[in-house]
């Protein structure tokens, strides 16, 4: 079942909020796909944390733009950082009950419903336990995303707070024990502890016999995998690589002392999954999520990486993960030597920077009036004028968060060129 048709399902009472973040966004994708599913359990409270940039080029590279942002749902992204906002959670949030999706999928359409993703789903009621805890650390951390100042995408969060205050209970501790002797732990940047770092603390002292790492991105040294390896002194790295089209720089020196399998993971366009598996004679130490292995989203020895990430933690008894996830495909797979793997595939970069100068800031409609903040706080002012009919008048339900994008009717005619 792909993500979307779950997220459809009511648990009990419906969801009355939902709270999605992701790198990049399709509007066309989110009205078409998302948005039906998410209102189908029943939520009218619906808030998108994006990239900043990425938003901006969805809103000006010629894409199918939004019709319904700002009356169905509200956008927040966070300023621009050194790195990329890169989380992908969908938290949906009833009066008793709630359910978090932490993934690897982009709120596009071959995210959704094309790529090969990794995602973990979390319920809970409204009772003590782990699962609760989870989902208390996943509320917590989407509400540090978000500035306190009045907004509209503050008050999406004030508003699912009022109606499920049970979110905003204690937490005991990070890592939480299940009833099957597994484990469960939210990690997530920015935070105080880089992902590598609290992976190697959590996997232990523990001899590592293998380490299988599953990322579509690397660095271009492999600085990231490297560390693993030397922190965790694995037996046997594996890496399972798409021979066809795959980024993998199999010129890096560390490329010599890892065996490549082949992938092998069904999928109709490209494999876009994040997994990181330590196995030790008595657990499977398994990372998902959205981080890749770079530096950028693990960090670097008592440091901090430069993205935003989210993943989970899960410790399993030795051959869970084995299982639940077909790896005997690569651990016992052919290798294959790098003279044969073909070249990787060149891509080109995010032009991050061209991008961030094309975000139009945000409008904000109150008692009648329309205003535009602009996203660069030197930005010159500039003319508001609409094009084409005039936009619907907005509803006044928690839904609407009385938001307007640049792109949808209103277009700026800045006093620069």
């Amino acid at each position: 079942m792909r993500l979307p048709d779950r997220l459809g399902r009511r648990a009990g009472r419906p969801f009355h909020s939902a709270i999605v973040t992701s790198f990049a966004v399709e509007f066309v994708a989110v009205e078409e796909i998302l948005l039906p599913q998410l209102m189908a359990s029943g939520a009218s409270n619906l808030l998108l944390i994006t990239d900043a940039r990425m938003a901006a080029l969805a809103l000006s590279d010629g894409s199918t733009l939004p019709t319904g942002l700002g009356r169905d749902y509200a956008l927040y992204s966070p300023p621009a950082a050194d790195g990329i906002f890169h989380p992908k959670i969908i938290l949906q949030v009833g009066r008793d009950s709630a359910r978090a999706f932490v993934s690897s999928a982009n709120l596009t359409a071959s995210g959704l419903a094309g790529n090969a993703e990794v995602v973990i789903e979390i319920e809970c009621k409204d009772e003590d336990g782990p699962e609760r805890a989870i989902i208390r650390s996943v509320w917590r951390y989407l509400d540090t995303l978000v500035p306190k100042t009045p907004s509209p995408a503050r008050d999406a969060i004030l508003w699912a707070r009022e109606r499920a205050a049970w979110l905003d209970g204690p937490i005991a501790q990070d890592l939480h024990e299940l009833e099957d002797g597994s484990a469960i732990a939210l990690l997530h940047a920015p935070g105080e502890t880089g992902f590598a770092d609290r992976f190697v603390s959590l996997v232990g002292d523990a001899k590592v016999r293998s380490l299988v790492a599953i990322s579509p991105y690397w660095d271009s040294d492999l600085s990231a995998l490297a560390d693993l390896s030397r922190r965790l002194a694995p037996k046997h790295i594996i890496l399972p690589i798409d021979p066809v089209g795959h980024e993998f720089p199999k010129d890096a020196p560390f490329a010599k002392k890892v065996r490549i399998v082949a992938l092998d993971w069904p999928s109709q366009r490209f494999t876009h999954a994040k997994i990181l598996i330590a196995s030790t004679a008595e657990h499977d130490h398994v990372l998902l999520g959205s981080a890749n292995c770079t530096t950028a989203a693990f960090g670097r020895p008592g440091a901090v990486g430069v993205n935003a990430e989210a993943c989970i933690y899960r410790r399993l008894p030795r051959g869970a993960a084995r299982e639940a996830l077909g790896l005997d495909r690569w651990l016992d797979g052919d290798a294959i030597d790098l003279d044969d793997l073909p070249e990787p595939v060149e891509t080109s970069p995010i032009p991050l920077k061209a991008i961030e100068a094309r975000q139009p800031g945000a409008f904000e409609l109150e008692s009648g009036l329309l205003h535009w903040r602009p996203s660069q706080p030197d930005s010159e002012g500039g003319d508001v004028r609409r094009h084409g009919p005039a936009p619907p008048r907005l509803s006044r339900k928690p839904r609407a968060m009385r938001a307007l994008p640049l792109a949808t009717r209103q277009r700026i005619n800045s006093a620069k060129p």
